[in-house]
C-alpha cells in the first residue's frame, strides 16, 4: 500500500506448499531443497543466492540473522543494492544473537554475514542500543506494527464471542503465544495459583502451542489449578478470543517486540506483560498497562488482582492501550519508516 513492489523468497518446508504462490496478493517463491543434511543447507543456499542475484529488487531485507542472510549480503555485494537485517529478539544469555545456531561452528559465517550487511532494523530501543554497542553504523529503530482495523471488522460483542468460544469465568485472563521457555508460562501458573487463592471464579485460557505444553499441563494438575486453565492449543479464531478476554497476560522471560502485545492492546485489553525488550517501550507502566519484573509470579499476581478488582481502571488502562496503537505503532506509520529507510540506504549507493 505504500508504493513498494514485494517479493517473498523462503525455504520451502513442505511439499504440501507451492514452489510459487501468492499470499495476501504478494508473489512468493518458495525454494526447493534435498532433505540429506549438509548437502540440503548448500543447495538451498545456492538456489536463494541465484534467485536473489537475478532478480530486479532494489532492496534485500532479511527478518533475522540466519543462514539465508549469507547469499543475501553475497548478492547484494554482485548487484550493488543494499542488504537489511531484521535483529527481532534478545535475550538475557546471548543478546541480539539469540537466533543464531549455538554451534560456533555453523554460527561465525552468519555472524560473518551481519558485519557486512548496509543497515539494521532494530525492533526495540533495547536491540537499537545492542545493535550500536556491536558496531553498527547505520540503526534504525523501526517497531513491529499492527492494523488496528482488523480488530475493528471481527471483533464479536463479548457476551457473543464467550457463548460462541465456550468461554466462562470471572474475569477471563488470556494468553497468546509459543507453549515455550522463553514465553514463561510456568510462571503464570504459578502466579495463577496464587491469584485464584484471591478470584476462585477467575479462568485462564492459553492459546498456543510448543514444546512445554505437556509439562505445562503436568503443573497446572499439581498446583491444583487445571479446572481453571483451559489449554487450547493454536487457533487461527484469535481475534474473538481477544474480544471474550478481560486481562491479557504476557510473561515472557525476553522478547523482542510481541506482535500479540500490540494484538492485545489494539483490542482494547488491559495488559499485564513481563518489563522486557518491545515491552517497555509500549506499555507506560500505570498508564496504558502494568509492567512487572520476568520470571517472578508474585508480582504477577499483585498485577492481576489490580485489574481484577478495579474493571474501572482496567478499562481505562484499555482504552490507552488502544491509543497508543492508533498513535504510535499503526502498521501504515511502521511501512512508512521502513520505505524512508530503504530510501536513506539507497541514496548511498
Amino acid at each position: 500500500e505504500a508504493g513498494a513492489a514485494v517479493r517473498v523468497v523462503t525455504p520451502r518446508e513442505s511439499s504440501d506448499l507451492p514452489e510459487a504462490d501468492t499470499v495476501d496478493g504478494l508473489p512468493v517463491r518458495r525454494i526447493t531443497y534435498p532433505s540429506v543434511k549438509g548437502l540440503g543447507a548448500a543447495v538451498l543456499l545456492s538456489r536463494i543466492f541465484s534467485d536473489l542475484v537475478r532478480g530486479a529488487d532494489d532492496v534485500i531485507h532479511v527478518h533475522i540473522p540466519g543462514p539465508m542472510l549469507i547469499p543475501a549480503v553475497a548478492a547484494g555485494r554482485v548487484r550493488g543494492v543494499p542488504v537489511v537485517l531484521k535483529f527481532a529478539n534478545l535475550s538475557p544469555e546471548r543478546g541480539i544473537w539469540v537466533d543464531l545456531p549455538a554451534s560456533r561452528l555453523r554460527g561465525w559465517p552468519i555472524e560473518a554475514a551481519t558485519r557486512r550487511v548496509d543497515g539494521v532494523v532494530a525492533i526495540s530501543s533495547r536491540i537499537a542500543r545492542a545493535a550500536e554497542e556491536g558496531g553498527w553504523p547505520t540503526v534504525a529503530r523501526i517497531p513491529n506494527g499492527i492494523d488496528p482495523r482488523i480488530f475493528d471488522r471481527s471483533f464479536p460483542p463479548r457476551a457473543n464471542a464467550r457463548r460462541s468460544l465456550h468461554v466462562e469465568g470471572e474475569p477471563v485472563v488470556l494468553f497468546v503465544g509459543r507453549l515455550s521457555y522463553q514465553k514463561g508460562v510456568d510462571v503464570l501458573l504459578e502466579a495463577w495459583a496464587r491469584f485464584r487463592r484471591r478470584r476462585p471464579r477467575a479462568h485462564l485460557v492459553l492459546l498456543g502451542e510448543g514444546p512445554e505444553a505437556a509439562a505445562l499441563q503436568r503443573q497446572a494438575e499439581a498446583l491444583g489449578i487445571a479446572a481453571s486453565v483451559d489449554f487450547r492449543g493454536l487457533r487461527r479464531d484469535a481475534g474473538p478470543h481477544y474480544a471474550a478476554a478481560d486481562i491479557f497476560v504476557l510473561p515472557s522471560r525476553y522478547e523482542g517486540f510481541p506482535n500479540v502485545m500490540l494484538e492485545a492492546m489494539s483490542a482494547g485489553l488491559p495488559v499485564v506483560a513481563s518489563r522486557v525488550s518491545g515491552t517497555e517501550d509500549a506499555i507506560d507502566n500505570g498508564r496504558n498497562g502494568l509492567l512487572v519484573p520476568p520470571g517472578e509470579p508474585q508480582p504477577l499476581a499483585d498485577a492481576l488482582f489490580e485489574l481484577a478488582s478495579g474493571p474501572e481502571r482496567a478499562r481505562a488502562l484499555g482504552h490507552e492501550a488502544r491509543k497508543t496503537v492508533e498513535s504510535s505503532y499503526h502498521i501504515r506509520a511502521v511501512a512508512e519508516q521502513t520505505m524512508a529507510f530503504y530510501a536513506r540506504l539507497g541514496s548511498r549507493r
